[in-house]
């Protein structure tokens, strides 16, 4: 039982530190973390450039209202959003949004 509440005490102060990060995606182990914290979202999916706007390639883990992803990404630039259930939307703490071109609008990460 101790155990398992020093696993779950280290998880939430990871999260802590995500939820706490200035931009997204930011850098992990694995790649670059994609995430939000929202409350009855449903099955949140990650939808960029890099996958070829493929709203099925990546479902996003979630814990409680959090929601992340690592990706594995190249240098450059990428554009983004997420899609649920209720349509496509974009983090509230993204650094840089652009035009989509067909009357929307993407979230834009850059990995240096």
């Amino acid at each position: 039982m101790r155990r398992a509440t020093l696993g779950i005490l280290a998880f939430l102060l990871a999260c802590a530190h995500c939820a706490t990060a200035k931009t997204i995606p930011f850098p992990v182990k694995n790649g670059h973390r994609f995430e939000l914290d929202m409350n009855n979202a449903g099955e949140i999916k990650l939808v960029g450039s890099w996958n070829g706007w493929d709203t099925t390639a990546h479902t996003m883990h979630r814990w409680g209202s959090y929601y992340w992803l690592d990706v594995e990404l190249e240098r450059g630039r990428y554009e983004y959003f997420f899609i649920n259930a209720q349509g496509r939307f974009l983090p509230p703490n993204a650094i840089e949004n652009i035009d989509d071109g067909f009357g929307g609008v993407n979230a834009v990460a850059v990995i240096e």
